[in-house]
């Protein structure tokens, strides 16, 4: 498909100038690594190939695990906005308001702007800064937008989901598009005209022009913060074929959406080769959150627990890749990382210096273990990790050591989502090393022992309790360990009420009829 098929006569003599301001300044060498920050929206746990799964295929990002680092055990925020806020700030969700859920359209809210976010950090020490994709952490008012939080440059919607291909938003009875350019110094353009264009490709062909036209006398910070592979499913017919054994309509077209994004990570792996750039940019591939599960969905946590939206490990253990300079290759890293490490650790993998941050932040730089070649049992700085506290729906849970803890109070704690719906089911030891080990890479797969006599650990609505599970030998989470592990339950619930002494008050409040896109062209954007 032709270049110009993606963008607009407008933006094409934007990116000219830039090109031509550009030409003055090749000479200078740049030291510091480039950064290309990939963000898959909602991928299961199950939905890569290098975990085990016989139906997905993603040999792109297979290839970025086995010749680059796998985060065995990276955690998230069970569900999008809170996990992007987390990110940008590193902060834990319940110390930037977040701990309730999303920001929808309509939401008059956005991450405090005291917060300075992450390409903000990276601007001082001379990067330049994108952002392509999903925002998703406020934009009622101008100062929360993109460019006006550190990015140089921003393509992409403001909101949790658009139409892929009409690039729409409908919510709270609203409906308008969602789909933006914006280049700092009050010029923000909503683009109708790409209009067709699936947004995957889009946001990909976006992002390979930002890096074809970048100044090359300085290092660029990249966040592609992909649509895909978020609901509804709206699969790429032309991609249906490579999957003619999955029989199930919702799960292959689901799988397309996913081939998509494969697809793009390969297109910005060559666009960084065809640069000459590829070993000096470090690469980052991961999901937001766990696959959400529903009928209609098509995602797989399997064989974890749970799924978006839970604190189970398939809502919050997610895919996660990092590769290029000073990064071991085929190697597996299973200490814990949380998505609020990423800010600390790319900063000094930059160059930066992570003291510099603020001292309140929850992420934890894990660079010099990262690279580190030895890799011989758990002993990164992280030995804990809180994976939410639901103040509105009563639940939390918080993971210390080995240990893992769910609390409820005033909500219910599913037992029931074992999401085995695309599982491959039992494996022979012939069967496990056919599928399991791939041109000699041994998967870095999950396997869960079912035990004969377990106990899941299931609460009736309004039903206090807890839960206790050796992460480590039980990561599926069978085996309630509570009523045999008082001492444990006690440790792990005064590092809780800990937290919930430091949460600040949650941003999300109702809908604001103001925001309507009708009164704004039938654009989304800010209102107030």
């Amino acid at each position: 498909m032709l270049l110009t098929s993606f963008i607009t006569k407008p933006l094409i003599q934007v990116l000219l100038l830039i090109l031509v301001f550009q030409v003055s300044n090749v000479a200078t060498q740049i030291s510091k690594p480039n950064i290309l920050f990939i963000l898959i929206d909602d991928l299961g746990f199950n939905d890569v190939s290098y975990h085990g799964s016989v139906q997905t295929k993603t040999p792109h990002i297979d290839k970025l695990a086995q010749y680059g680092t796998v985060l065995h055990r990276h955690y998230t925020q069970p569900v999008c906005s809170p996990s992007r806020g987390a990110l940008m700030t590193s902060k834990y969700a319940i110390n930037i308001g977040l701990q309730d859920g999303v920001i929808e359209g309509a939401v008059p809210a956005g991450v405090s702007l005291d917060e300075r976010f992450m390409p903000e950090y990276f601007k001082d020490i001379g990067y330049d800064t994108h952002a392509v994709g999903k925002w998703h952490v406020g934009y009622f008012q101008e100062p929360y937008l993109p460019t006006r939080r550190g990015f140089d440059t921003f393509l992409g919607m403001y909101e949790s989901g658009i139409d892929y291909y009409m690039h729409t938003r409908e919510t709270e009875g609203f409906w308008g598009l969602d789909m933006h350019w914006d280049m700092g110094c009050n010029y923000s353009e909503p683009m109708w005209d790409l209009y067709g264009d699936y947004a995957t490709d889009l946001f990909t062909q976006h992002a390979r022009i930002m890096i074809e036209m970048r100044d090359q006398s300085k290092p660029f910070f990249l966040y592609l913060s992909h649509r895909g592979v978020h609901s509804p499913t709206q699969g790429k017919t032309s991609l249906i074929h490579r999957f003619h054994g999955v029989y199930n309509d919702t799960r292959r077209d689901y799988l397309t959406q996913v081939a998509a994004v494969d697809d793009s990570v390969g297109s910005m792996v060559a666009v960084l080769e065809q640069e000459g750039i590829h070993d000096d940019t470090i690469i980052v591939v991961a999901s937001d959150n766990g696959g959400q599960i529903c009928t209609l969905c098509g995602q797989s946590n399997y064989p974890l627990r749970g799924a978006k939206r839970n604190n189970f490990e398939g809502g919050v253990r997610t895919p996660a890749i990092v590769s290029g300079p000073g990064i071991p290759s085929g190697k597996l890293y299973s200490d814990y990382f949380h998505i609020t490490d990423w800010l600390p650790t790319l900063l000094e993998g930059a160059g930066g210096n992570p003291e510099n941050l603020p001292d309140d932040i929850d992420g934890m730089s894990q660079w010099s273990e990262m690279t580190s070649e030895d890799f011989g049992g758990r002993r990164g700085p992280r030995d804990e990790v809180l994976v939410n506290i639901y103040e509105e729906y009563g639940e939390s849970a918080i993971i210390v050591g080995d240990y893992k803890l769910h609390h409820v109070t005033s909500g219910m704690l599913d037992g029931s989502p074992y999401d085995w719906s695309y599982s491959v089911g039992p494996l022979n030891e012939t069967d496990r090393d056919r599928i399991y080990v791939r041109n000699g890479w041994k998967l870095p797969v999950v396997e869960c022992n079912v035990p004969q006599n377990y106990s899941e650990c299931t609460f009736q609505d309004g039903e206090e309790g807890v839960c206790l599970f050796n992460i480590q030998e039980d990561p599926c989470e069978y085996n309630n360990l509570a009523p045999t592990h008082p001492e444990i339950v006690t440790q792990l619930m005064a590092r809780l009420e800990h937290f919930n002494s430091t949460m600040v008050p949650s941003i999300i409040k109702p809908p604001d009829v103001r925001a309507n896109p009708a009164l704004r062209g039938n654009v989304w954007g800010p209102w107030e």
